[in-house]
C-alpha cells in the first residue's frame, strides 16, 4: 500500500532482477498507467543540477526524512523555483541500464491573497 503521510520514508530503490519490476505507486494514490490528468510529471534521472541537491541537502538540515515526500518536495522546490504539493510519486527501473528511478507528480501551489471583506 502507497504511504500517504508526508514524512514516512518509502522504498526507493528496484534491482533489474527483481521479479516484479513494474512500475507502482509508492506515496500518494495510484494514477494509472498515465497518472494524474491535473498533475505534472518530472523523472528523478533529469534533476541532476546543483538545485536539486542543494534542496535535498536543505531537507535534512531541516530535520526531514531522507526518502520520504517531503524530502524530495523540497528538492522539487528548489529546481522549479517555486512551492508544489507532491502527491505522487513512482518507483521503475530502466531495464537497459539497470538503474531506479522515481517519477514525481506534483501541483503548483498558488498563493491565495487575502481580500478585505466589504
Amino acid at each position: 500500500m502507497p504511504k500517504q503521510n508526508k514524512l514516512s520514508p518509502f522504498n526507493t530503490f528496484l534491482h533489474y532482477s527483481d521479479s516484479d519490476t513494474k512500475e507502482r505507486t509508492v506515496f500518494g494514490v495510484d494514477g494509472g498507467r498515465f497518472g494524474h490528468t491535473h498533475l505534472g510529471y518530472t523523472y528523478s534521472d533529469r534533476l541532476c543540477c546543483n538545485e536539486w541537491s542543494d534542496g535535498l541537502e536543505a531537507a535534512i538540515e531541516q530535520g526531514i526524512p531522507r526518502d520520504c515526500a517531503r524530502y524530495f518536495e523540497i528538492g522539487l522546490e528548489r529546481v522549479l523555483g517555486y512551492p508544489v504539493d507532491l502527491q505522487h510519486v513512482i518507483l521503475g527501473v530502466n531495464r537497459n541500464s539497470g538503474y531506479s528511478y522515481l517519477v514525481f507528480g506534483f501541483a503548483r501551489v498558488v498563493a491565495t491573497s487575502e481580500t478585505p471583506a466589504a
